[in-house]
């Protein structure tokens, strides 16, 4: 069994995979202190240090493009440093979740059922259906035509738009924020990393949210742990996220090509797409892959499964593993080390669960 990676972050002064060595003490001079990472993350050891505040060394010499590293990350800090006084949690965290499905009711169902997650006190008929673990929420939209199903993007919720703007625009000016309709009860921007995997921004305590973004809600038992990208330049990308939104870079295995960051509640897993991965399978395009959850007992979960379709055989998960081909997805899905146990919504999106 794979062990996740621990909730500190990395302290080598390179990205590129470090070698085995005792963790160092984070430098936290530079960054807010976050948020206590989930249990399930925290008591998993194993893995090395990988990176923390220079991600990779080697290109402060040079531009990677628009302003060079070393200026991106001397104004990032500065940045930092200036709202230190007032900013006692990490400058964004990941708020929203989004599935296309054409069967967006019964999903959601599923989720609220197996996970407890919570709905929204007014909710829209006509619209997604939106459910929350509390912190997190996942909009399940009706799938429109020319659309496929499954996971389509995240969100991220940021302690000012405008700076994170002009980090993205330090980082690579070619990246542009889309302004959204005033309907999107979740999001002020449209977004994109260098890869072109999109995702939402927000800045905190908008006023346009409705839904479960609207309301107080408790804590779930069952939460959301992290959700994962499968991309080509997975190191490019992990320094964007943590160079714009500050999300910390956690420890990662000797020779695991993946990267992994936290908002101090849920973690980024940036996986590293490579064709040859696919021999067994048909190739899987970039872009999101799978989402995590936190649960009390993973035996728990599977009586309550195995019940829940009992009750009612709508809401059921796919099977996995079977044949050679299904083998080889199953294979490829577990090398991420966030998950011990795999499964998926009604429709095919993989979930894996931890305990916590």
């Amino acid at each position: 069994m794979s062990a996740a990676p621990t909730d500190q972050p990395s302290s080598s002064s390179s990205f590129a995979q470090a070698s085995p060595m005792p963790l160092a003490a984070p430098d936290t001079s530079a960054v807010p202190a976050p948020r206590v990472l989930s249990s399930a993350i925290a008591r998993l050891p194993g893995y090395w240090s990988a990176s923390v505040s220079a991600f990779a060394e080697r290109r402060n010499a040079g531009p990677l493009c628009g302003a060079s590293r070393k200026t991106r990350m001397t104004q990032t800090r500065n940045d930092t440093a200036a709202t230190a006084g007032r900013q006692r949690v990490m400058f964004a965290r990941l708020n929203h979740i989004a599935i296309t499905t054409d069967h967006y009711a019964i999903n959601a169902k599923f989720y609220e059922a197996l996970f407890g997650l919570r709905t929204a006190s007014k909710p829209r008929p006509a619209r997604a259906c939106v459910v929350s673990d509390g912190a997190v929420g996942m909009n399940i939209i009706p799938r429109r035509e020319g659309r496929t199903s499954g996971l389509d993007h995240f969100g991220l919720e940021v302690e000012d738009v405008e700076l994170a703007r002009e980090r993205i625009s330090r980082f690579d000016p070619s990246i542009r924020l889309l302004k959204r309709p005033p309907v999107r009860p979740f999001a002020a921007f449209s977004a994109h990393d260098p890869d072109i995997n999109i995702f939402d921004l927000s800045a905190r305590n908008l006023k346009m949210q409705k839904d479960v973004y609207a309301d107080d809600l408790d804590r779930t038992e069952r939460k959301f742990s992290h959700f994962a990208l499968r991309t080509r330049n997975a190191e490019r990308c992990a320094e964007f996220y943590h160079e714009v939104f500050e999300l910390s870079p956690l420890n990662r295995k000797a020779g695991d090509p993946n990267h992994y960051l936290s908002d101090g509640n849920m973690t980024l897993a940036i996986l590293q797409w490579n064709i040859d991965d696919y021999a067994g399978m048909d190739p899987q395009r970039t872009g999101p892959d799978h989402i995590g959850f936190t649960v009390e007992s993973i035996e728990k979960v599977k009586e309550d499964l195995e019940d829940l379709t009992g009750q009612n055989p709508h809401l059921h998960s796919r099977p996995l593993g079977y044949g050679d081909e299904g083998k080889a997805r199953l294979e490829l899905f577990k090398r991420c080390p966030l998950g011990h146990y795999h499964l998926t919504d009604i429709e095919g999106t993989y979930i894996d669960l931890a305990e916590g």
